[in-house]
């Protein structure tokens, strides 16, 4: 019998997966077939009796892919599943930002610029709480995020793509997509200070949440951040 219910859901840039459901019951298997826009379609691979999904890897980036799918037995060829199409995304640059304990600069992808520009501000390690906090702006804006202050509530407001922090001088709690969380769930002591007139953050609740890796190198003293996390 035909497969029916094909779909195709781009996973990264570099991989659609496919699923489908098998409504036959002495088929030897399936083949799927792939073809790009204004192409022909071929042989893509062969799968074994039952199976009912496949990942198809190695794809070019911001690329159109069309698919189908028909079982196969010793009789012949079933008739074709539906036709899918799935676009992957363009590819992400990957950004790797590196900053100092006491240190007024940060390196991204290597490029040296300061933190706060004029001010000196520097990434500290709060003692009693063995947490670094930053002026955080420059690296959300980084990674091509806005931050903005509302003085009255005292609340820094963080957007990334479809994320929002919201964080409060002082307040351990934050909100992230309007659900409060710890800052910090292992020490509640942790919450957003100011220190020279500059509204320090904790970094690693606000980076982790943007989707980024955060690295600590104890000899070094160094921050390492990288987005997309790898």
């Amino acid at each position: 019998s035909t497969p029916t219910g094909l779909s195709a859901t781009a996973v990264s840039s570099s991989e659609i997966s496919l699923t489908w459901t098998d409504n036959s019951d002495n088929e030897d298997g399936f083949k799927i077939e792939r073809k790009e826009a204004g192409g022909t379609y071929s042989v893509l691979s062969t799968v074994g009796t039952g199976i009912t999904s496949y990942n198809n890897i190695f794809l070019l980036p911001n690329t159109t892919y069309y698919y189908r799918v028909r079982a196969y037995s010793s009789l012949g060829f079933s008739d074709y599943s539906n036709e899918v199409s799935a676009t992957t995304p363009p590819k992400i640059e990957q950004i790797i930002i590196r900053l100092y304990i006491d240190n007024p600069n940060m390196y991204i992808n290597e490029v040296k610029q300061e933190i706060d520009l004029g001010r000196g501000t520097k990434p500290v390690i709060i003692a009693e709480w063995s947490r670094t906090v930053v002026p955080i702006r420059a690296i959300v804006e980084a990674l091509g995020g806005t931050i903005s202050w509302d003085g009255t509530a005292r609340k820094v407001t963080i957007q990334f793509k479809s994320t929002i922090i919201e964080l409060w001088i002082d307040n351990p709690k934050a909100k992230v997509n309007g659900t409060a969380k710890w800052i910090d769930e292992n020490n509640h002591d942790v919450k957003p200070i100011i220190i020279n007139d500059r509204t320090m953050l904790p970094l690693r609740f606000v980076a982790e949440n943007l989707g980024c890796l955060v690295e600590w190198e104890e000899v070094r003293r160094e921050i390492k951040i990288t987005y997309p996390k790898p």
